[in-house]
């Protein structure tokens, strides 16, 4: 009930943040909204002794919708809510066609975010993050499916063509506590070349304002609740985790003055698919997979308002 309150709350000053910008905000706002869709070839599960089946595949498709809402509140602070969902569809394909019911075919997140960017000066600046959400399979929605995850770091200019970003971040995942600093780095030495290992490492190429390419990648850790109300054959709750390294080629271009796409293929490395009990202890299922190809599509429309 507790953690239930708390998500009700955060949802709410998100939710009273955007309705109240024209009180507060100093400039017009700009909204985006974010849509992916990324395509994984077929991968062979590992290790099948687990399925006793001699063909064992995965094929998964990811889709995602993500929008923002930027408050300028004054020439030093952003505040920034947003709500993002995303849902992970699962297909299976085996010798025998009933083991497929062990796994889950669709795995859902739905998420709260709050940021805010602060400037003491041209060289110091502080940022801060705090998100709460929803991760599972959407058979039942329960606080115990409810993560929070809150991030305090700065960032210091060297230079215009430098900057690092460096903090600590907290999380807290089906009772799981996780600390961990982070650092990044934004590195533009000349014209065009630049490296950008903030959110996803990107080294890439600035043709113009409306053209970059180069190799991107990152390091991918989600989990998920299975609900007991789910239909399937042995594995009637519990939590599964997937992780995995995905490596590759992007360009992101400027469709319009509103619109820009990013298209981005290459290979996932290590990719664990993991299923663990409902105390988050012990492994009940692997299935890892072996490296596969994907494809990601990301649109991003940017909704600026002229000022008066």
């Amino acid at each position: 009930m507790v953690r239930a309150n708390k998500v009700l709350i955060f949802i709410f000053i998100t939710l009273f943040l955007i309705q109240t910008h024209h009180v507060f905000a100093k400039y017009h706002p700009n909204y985006q909204l974010d849509i992916k869709g990324i395509y994984y070839m077929k991968a062979e599960i590992e290790d099948g002794d687990d399925f006793a089946s001699d063909k064992n595949e995965v094929r998964k498709r990811d889709l995602g919708i993500g929008y923002r809402y930027f408050l300028y509140l004054s020439d030093r602070l952003t505040i920034i809510p947003g709500v993002s969902f995303e849902r992970n569809f699962f297909r299976y394909i085996f010798d025998d066609n009933k083991l497929a019911g062990h796994l889950p075919d669709r795995l859902q997140s739905l998420r709260f975010n709050l940021r805010s960017n602060y400037s003491i000066n041209e060289k110091w600046g502080f940022l801060s993050s705090v998100s709460m959400g929803f991760d599972s399979d959407f058979e039942e929605i329960s606080t115990e499916d409810g993560n929070f995850n809150f991030m305090l770091g700065a960032s210091y200019g060297y230079s215009e063509k430098l900057r690092i970003f460096f903090g600590t971040s907290y999380s807290r995942n089906f009772g799981e506590d996780d600390f961990f600093p982070f650092a990044g780095i934004f590195w533009k030495p000349g014209k065009h070349f630049y490296i950008n290992f903030m959110h996803e490492p990107e080294i890439g190429w600035e043709v113009n304002r409306m053209l970059k390419f180069g190799i991107d990648g990152g390091y991918l850790s989600k989990a998920y609740r299975l609900s007991s109300k789910a239909n399937r054959a042995f594995i009637k709750s519990g939590i599964v985790e997937e992780k995995y390294i995905r490596t590759g080629l992007f360009i992101r271009t400027g469709l319009s003055r509103t619109i820009g796409i990013k298209i981005s293929c290459g290979m996932n490395y290590n990719h664990e698919y993991k299923f663990f009990d409902e105390d988050y202890d012990d492994i009940v299922l692997d299935a890892d997979m072996d490296n596969s190809f994907y494809l990601n599509v990301n649109l991003l429309f940017n909704f600026m308002k002229e000022s008066p």
